[in-house]
Order: C-alpha cells, then sequence, then structure tokens
C-alpha cells in the first residue's frame, strides 16, 4: 500500500511480463498505460530507455509518498460529467477532483476522505456502485500540485525518443511520438485526471481488437470491456 513500493514494483512486474508474453512470441502492435502503467508503457514502446523507465519510477512515487495521508480514493459507477455534477451540487470541488475516466460509466475521483465518505453516503443510498480504494495518496489531484517543481527537476535528464511500437497516450487520450514523455509530459501524467477511456476509444477506432491487461491482477478488463 506505500507508493514508493508499489510504483517500481509495478513497473518491474509489467516491463517483466512483457519480456516473458515476448519469449513465447507474442508482442505489441501498440501499448497504452494507465497512469502509472504509462511508464512501463513508454519503456515497451521504446521511447524510454530501461534506465530512464526505472527513474521516472522512482521519482514520481517517491515525490507522491511525501503526500501519504493527505487523502483518498473512490471510484464511482458514473460518467465524467455526472461525477462532477454530484462534486459541485455538494459544494465539493475544493476538495475532490475527478481522477480517472475510466470508461463511460466508471470514474475514480480522489481527495479528502471526509469529503469522499460524503459522496460515498449519497451513491448508496441511491443504490450506485460506489467503493473506497486502499490508497493514502489521493493520485491526479489538487493534492498533486506542490510536488510540480521537485518532480520536473528531478526529471530533467530523461530525453525521450521516437516510439518504435504505437504508444497511446491517457494523458490526451491520443496516439502519441513517442518525444512527448519528457519531464513535463510527467508531470502531466501525475497532476491530470487518467483519460483512460477516451484513449481505449482511439484504440479501438484505430482498428485493434484484442486486448491483454499486463500487471499483478486484472483491473481495467471490465472498463476495457465497456
Amino acid at each position: 500500500n506505500e507508493t514508493a513500493i508499489a510504483q517500481p514494483g509495478n513497473f518491474f512486474m509489467q516491463a517483466g511480463l512483457t519480456e516473458l508474453w515476448k519469449a513465447w512470441g507474442i508482442k505489441p502492435d501498440a501499448v497504452v498505460g494507465h497512469s502509472v502503467g504509462e511508464v512501463p508503457a513508454a519503456y515497451v514502446s521504446g521511447a524510454l530507455t530501461l534506465e530512464e523507465g526505472v527513474l521516472v519510477s522512482y521519482h514520481r512515487s517517491r515525490c507522491q509518498q511525501t503526500t501519504a495521508g493527505q487523502g483518498t480514493m473512490l471510484a464511482i459507477g458514473l460518467g465524467e460529467e455526472a461525477a462532477e455534477k454530484l462534486i459541485k451540487e455538494n459544494g465539493l470541488e475544493k476538495e475532490i477532483s475527478v481522477a480517472a475516466i475510466n470508461s463511460f460509466n466508471g470514474v475514480t475521483i480522489a481527495g479528502t476522505k471526509t469529503a469522499l465518505t460524503k459522496i460515498s453516503e449519497i451513491l448508496t443510498l441511491q443504490n450506485i456502485f460506489n467503493k473506497m480504494l486502499t490508497v493514502e495518496v489521493a493520485y491526479h489531484s489538487y493534492q498533486m500540485d506542490p510536488l510540480h517543481k521537485e518532480l520536473i527537476e528531478s526529471l530533467k535528464s530523461v530525453k525521450p525518443k521516437t516510439a518504435t511500437i504505437p504508444l497511446y497516450s491517457t494523458v490526451t487520450g491520443t496516439i502519441m511520438n513517442g518525444k512527448e514523455f519528457d519531464n513535463e509530459y510527467w508531470w502531466k501524467n501525475v497532476r491530470q485526471p487518467v483519460r483512460f477511456a477516451k484513449a481505449a476509444q482511439t484504440v479501438v477506432n484505430d482498428g485493434y481488437t484484442m486486448f491483454l491487461e499486463v500487471g499483478p491482477h486484472p483491473v481495467l478488463r471490465t472498463n476495457i470491456s465497456e
């Protein structure tokens, strides 16, 4: 549950599993990563070297660890617009951010535990899915803002190259060249919402039909199916 351990652990797991699949003759035609999963995606695509992937994983998680205990996250069965409306109606815009849009009916919000508990109670009364995540960091929220300067400085040595495998971004939801994945990009990756639904839709529109989720356990399979 400690982000400084979990994030590098995820990188090693995802990079290692990708090498295992490659050894079995299965190689990706394109890659897309969700939040911290963009780090191994950028590595697998050729945009980052292994050393740069480890560097981003280390500093990204080290900086975020400093915010541990300030907030958490809540997965809810609403779309982006409905989630933003609910937050605004309850006057919680300064305490909650929409952190990830995983499907058209599934987003994750981040903020203080008190504010998220209030939203959870409202949704429970309406019989709408909601689940508090076992994290102690409000990822992709306003609570990341103090990390900006240090993260940018820590990753200034990252010099991304053109990707050799098509690389889709969950910051923009579009296909990227690979060279954009510099220190400024990784700040956006930390602060802005994860636009996984948009990225997945773009991938589908580009003709890809088979998806392999690479990680310690399936998280996005239902969202991809949607």
